[in-house]
């Protein structure tokens, strides 16, 4: 109940409708929206007692999409409208360094609904039939995997599969529960390199990995041992 003079709020819309979305009050069944919803009104009579009915304007839902990354390249909003097919026109499949794409998802971490596939076709089935202005898309990932491949002269001697992401160590040479590398009399081995004959050591015997040696999926890395001549201690000193 209102009362001359005094500003009030409406009465929050209840009412829902399939496929359509709310968007005010108008004064009569077909006219334009005058009043939004919980709109502040004053004076809509000057009759005692008397009353005004307003009536609910609709208009079909459209969805805006957004896409959250989650650390991979970002897509620009789209949208579909309520009944119609959902289109992956103008998007493409996102990348990120040492993941692989997995799909757009209605929530975080793979879950909920998936909306697109790992290839950015539409996963969502039939007409959209979503009923809401706004929906947030959380980018799936899934870490690339790879191979170590342990090189000892021009000879490959073990292979190790690891997983972008994931800590690891890489195996000891010389340790008889490693790659049990004999040395060569007079030299001493120091660690590894990626370039064949190299004296550089990128990698230590043993050493952790924490991140990932390649972002490429499939990827085989080549790690090479590298020898100096004396022991190390002389080595450092020269």
């Amino acid at each position: 109940r209102f009362s001359y003079g005094t500003k009030q709020k409406l009465t929050a819309n209840g009412f829902t409708k399939v496929g359509e979305t709310f968007v005010g009050w108008a004064l009569t069944p077909t006219g334009s929206v005058m009043y939004g919803d919980e709109a502040e009104v004053a004076d809509l009579c000057t009759d005692n007692d008397d009353t005004i009915t307003l009536y609910a304007v609709w208009q079909k839902t459209v969805t805006k999409i957004s896409f959250v990354s989650d650390g991979g390249t970002v897509n620009a909003p789209t949208s579909v409208g309520y009944g119609e097919q959902l289109s992956a026109d103008g998007l493409v499949v996102p990348t990120r360094g040492g993941y692989k794409f997995a799909g757009y998802y209605t929530q975080a971490d793979g879950a909920g609904d998936m909306i697109f596939d790992g290839e950015m076709n539409v996963a969502y089935t039939g007409a959209w039939d979503k009923n809401v202005v706004t929906l947030t898309l959380y980018a799936a990932w899934t870490p690339v995997s790879y191979t170590v491949v342990y090189v000892n002269g021009q000879d490959e001697i073990a292979r190790q599969t690891a997983v972008y992401g994931v800590e690891f160590d890489l195996r000891l040479a010389t340790d008889e529960n490693g790659l049990g590398i004999v040395v060569p009399a007079g030299y001493t081995f120091v660690g590894w390199s990626t370039v064949p004959g190299a004296q550089t050591v990128m990698f230590a015997d043993g050493q952790k990995i924490v991140s990932g040696l390649t972002e490429n999926d499939g990827d085989e890395v080549r790690l090479y041992a590298v020898y100096i001549k004396g022991d190390t201690l002389q080595a450092q000193i020269d």
